[in-house]
């Protein structure tokens, strides 16, 4: 209903991904420096509580998810990154490595009910047609990453700047996920 609300809503979640850290770090037997490291890290804050950014419901979606995980609840786990989609494209590059390492039925599951859910709340909007894409386009045309080193990048690289970083980054993802034994 408000801003303030918006603020409220996010901060709550964000404080949740510290939780799921602590949870999942604990399961695992492992330090839990790298959540109250995530917990100090001022950027999380200010884009949750100050700026209201959705983005944290789809990282308190994947945290919630790797607790799951951990505790061989892969329907659940399956579910909440599909549903971390919904608010954010990000989980989505998790789907290839979850198929990857736990190939088998409950992972289909909770892939196929939180499809099912979105395909849900879609619902609502679906008579907005290709509008609805408009905001990837736009997207495509302008992001940047990284600000500082952006503009050096597309001195050298021009029109090839775009697609250039997101090769590099999907490679690094792909390695990434190759080389994961444990999520």
């Amino acid at each position: 209903g408000s801003v303030l609300v918006a603020q409220t809503m996010t901060a709550m979640v964000d404080v949740s991904v510290v939780v799921a850290l602590f949870v999942g770090l604990r399961d695992r037997e492992r330090p839990a420096y790298p959540a109250l490291i995530y917990a100090l890290l001022p950027t999380a804050a200010v884009e949750s509580a100050v700026s209201a950014h959705i983005d944290v419901l789809a990282l308190a979606a994947m945290a919630w998810a790797w607790v799951a995980l951990g505790r061989r609840r892969l329907v659940l786990s399956s579910l909440l990154i599909i549903l971390g989609v919904g608010a954010k494209l990000l989980p989505i590059l998790v789907v290839p490595w979850l198929f990857w390492n736990h190939r088998n039925r409950h992972t289909w599951w909770g892939v196929g009910v939180g499809t099912a859910v979105l395909g849900l709340m879609a619902l609502p909007v679906a008579n907005g047609g290709t509008t609805l894409l408009a905001g990837f386009s736009t997207y495509a045309a302008t992001w940047q990453f990284n600000g500082f080193a952006f503009p050096w990048a597309n001195q050298l690289l021009g029109s090839a700047t775009r697609p250039t970083l997101m090769l590099i980054g999907g490679l690094v993802v792909g390695a990434s996920t190759l080389r994961a034994r444990r999520f």
